[in-house]
């Protein structure tokens, strides 16, 4: 991430890593690659020839490393020679594990986003078909639906196609796939007819195995991001869920608000992820805690700095938590706010000598 864009001091950094007897280093490496090469045009297609190799290795995490680190690379791209590699990982592949069907489809989503590519969604459709009733069980699962919302991001009405295929889907994630249809193709789009279905879907009591209202919550911000008046009025319907939803909800409800106001550290809402850092529930907590990260990002916000150092003393026996608080906090963007406040002021005193 230091060295994005700068391909060829980057993959001369990477290179080491490859040669590391942890296949997750060399995963980690993988995807680096794809990082330092996100969004660059070179007719030598490098992050290709290097990735390419790797995505049929048996290691599942080198699979994934090298896969993600192609939808990175390639992001918006529409690159065929992506589709042609990764397509037949999610049809016919029978090495392919679970996880490494899951990341492939969002690897493509990512290189087709916003794109309503027909081979794409229907490479994506078969997959989920072709899941047992054990796979569909697993979270992992639901990257693939949204693999297939991220293929219709921003598009609205062009998913209407898909959404009509997703009602054969099996129950397990049928419900689960609408609310990601639903969200991703009218994001930003501030649709109040949406909007009003997304929180008609987190009324009713939950039967066993159902996952859709998390989904149902996060569409909600996704909708109404874009529009001062339909943020407001978001984050109250928020607030309303957080005091009467189900624990599933509110497990959704921090996420949603982050979502909402990205760099926007809005005082009410980073009251109430402040109050819900400190739920009882881990899974709440920690939510808050990487929307705290999601809404002072950029802005080097003095009150969120504080709760973030008083929170890593707070949970400094809760592994989990106190990794997420560092994470935004000691290797986030505060880091990276440090390092350019830094460079300032040299670059100030340079100028006044």
């Amino acid at each position: 991430m230091i060295l994005l864009w700068d391909v060829d001091s980057g993959l001369a950094q990477l290179d080491k890593y490859f040669h590391s007897n942890d296949n997750h280093v060399i995963a980690g490496a993988l995807l680096g690659v794809g990082i330092v090469n996100c969004g660059i045009k070179n007719d030598c297609d490098l992050a290709l020839a290097l990735l390419a190799e790797y995505i049929d290795k048996e290691d599942s995490s080198v699979r994934i490393g090298a896969i993600m680190g192609l939808g990175l690379a390639y992001a918006g791209s529409q690159n065929e020679q992506i589709r042609s590699k990764l397509t037949p990982i999610l049809n016919g592949d029978n090495k392919a594990s679970l996880d490494v069907i899951a990341f492939t489809a969002i690897s493509l989503a990512l290189v087709y986003v916003g794109s309503c590519n027909e081979d794409v969604a229907q490479a994506i459709i078969l997959a989920l078909m072709d899941r047992s009733e054990s796979e569909l069980g697993e979270s992992l699962t639901r990257l693939l639906p949204l693999g297939l919302g991220l293929l219709y991001l921003g598009t609205q009405e062009s998913v209407e196609a898909t959404t009509e295929v997703s009602k054969t889907f099996n129950e397990k994630i049928r419900k689960h796939c609408d609310m990601t249809l639903l969200s991703c193709p009218y994001a930003g789009t501030w649709n109040v007819l949406k909007v009003q279905h997304l929180l008609g879907q987190c009324a009713p009591h939950l039967e066993k195995g159902e996952s859709h209202q998390g989904p149902a919550v996060l569409g909600i911000a996704m909708v109404a991001m874009a529009e001062e008046l339909g943020l407001e009025m978001a984050i109250r319907s928020l607030e309303h869920l957080l005091q009467y939803g189900e624990q599933n909800i509110r497990r959704a409800v921090p996420l949603a608000l982050g979502l909402l106001c990205i760099s926007n550290p809005k005082v009410n809402v980073v009251d109430t992820l402040s109050r819900l850092s400190h739920d009882t529930d881990t899974e709440v907590a920690k939510a808050a805690v990487i929307s705290l990260g999601l809404i002072g990002a950029g802005t080097n916000n003095a009150r969120i700095a504080s709760m973030l150092r008083n929170l890593s003393s707070s949970y400094y026996k809760e592994a989990s938590l106190l990794f997420c608080v560092l994470y935004i906090w000691g290797k986030g963007y505060w880091l990276l706010l440090d390092i350019i406040q830094s460079a300032s002021c040299y670059l100030r005193r340079r100028w006044l000598e």
